[in-house]
């Protein structure tokens, strides 16, 4: 079963949807568990060697319209690790709000998400580097 995106356990922000910068650069990190998955051992990290993945944002969970859609790069395969690079030109143009994200394995007939959410973008002026 997939997760939601929250801050990870003992940050003082545990449990809450992610925040992110409008203009700012941002990485987002998932640990992909075996339960995320489908299988057994529900806390045993899942091999994501050699995974596909991407990360969408749309402006409603009914929305067709992708508001954002970036690839993810494996960082350790054997422990489950992915991250999202959002780079300033990724974030500059979101209007600030509350996003639908998930991020999904998007491999040929191994189709699955692994993480879904709000995802709260703050921020009325733009970060000084992005204009």
């Amino acid at each position: 079963m997939a997760r939601a995106f929250v801050y990870p356990v003992g940050d003082p922000n545990a449990g809450k949807p992610l925040e992110i910068e409008r203009g700012g650069d941002v990485v987002l990190v998932i640990e992909v568990k075996q339960g995320d998955v489908g299988q057994t051992g529900a806390d045993t990290a899942q091999d994501v060697t050699g995974w596909t993945t991407q990360l969408t944002l749309t402006p409603d969970v009914n929305s067709l319209t992708k508001t954002l859609i970036k690839a993810g790069a494996v960082v350790n395969g054997a422990a489950g690790t992915i991250s999202f690079s959002l780079a300033r030109a990724d974030t500059k143009d979101l209007e600030p709000g509350t996003y639908d994200a998930d991020a999904w394995r998007i491999d040929s007939g191994s189709a699955r998400q692994l993480v879904f959410g709000p995802i709260i973008v703050r921020g009325g002026s733009l970060h000084p580097a992005a204009a």
